[in-house]
């Protein structure tokens, strides 16, 4: 059993939880006491010298100073943004790819996530 609370106190109660297919996971809506099935979270990363994991497990490698749609839906876009990082390794110095800027917009609004990298 599920009991659905609010600052009023308990509003209602939902029977046994939900049995989903594969892929989806049992979620209860605490406004309308309403039992559904969601999909489950998705992960999508972004490291070194940019290697790009996608939702669904593919890899991908992205150089340059570029910005790559990460994942969009209908109140929100996810952004990744590269800059050129210069590295010296004990050779002569070079430039790597490294993902500088993440950026969420948010039914319009943007919020952002920098590395200290200059």
């Amino acid at each position: 059993w599920i009991i659905c609370k609010c600052d009023g106190g308990v509003r209602g109660e939902v029977g046994d939880v939900r049995k989903c297919p594969d892929g989806e996971t049992s979620w209860v809506d605490q406004d309308t006491c309403t039992d559904l099935c969601v999909k489950n979270q998705g992960y999508c990363t972004s490291s070194g010298d940019p290697h790009y994991k996608t939702f669904d497990m593919e890899y991908y490698d992205f150089d340059g100073r570029c910005t790559y749609q990460a994942a969009s839906c209908e109140d929100f876009v996810v952004y990744f943004k590269n800059a050129d990082l210069e590295v010296d390794l004990g050779r002569p110095r070079h430039a790597i790819s490294i993902a500088k800027r993440i950026e969420v917009v948010f039914k319009g609004t943007k919020f952002a996530i920098s590395n200290q990298y200059h």
